[in-house]
């Protein structure tokens, strides 16, 4: 599966929404002792993907990523 994001002004707005939720979502979980909605197994897999994506961008070519 090949996900386009578009470049660069998507891919920015991407990043940088699902860092502010993340962010938004463990000072929550701060305040409120509650759990996070994504764990460390969903964390660990959407660095993958970043990184990625970044090689991808880099390199200018596809990058596989592994589950």
């Amino acid at each position: 599966t090949t996900i386009d994001l578009g470049w660069p002004e998507a891919h920015l707005r991407v990043y940088s929404e699902s860092v502010r939720a993340a962010l938004s979502d463990l000072a929550t979980c701060a305040r409120t002792g509650g759990s996070p909605r994504a764990g460390a197994e969903a964390g660990a897999s959407a660095v993958q993907v970043a990184c990625a994506g970044t090689r991808a961008l880099a390199d200018g070519t596809t990058v596989q990523v592994r589950r």
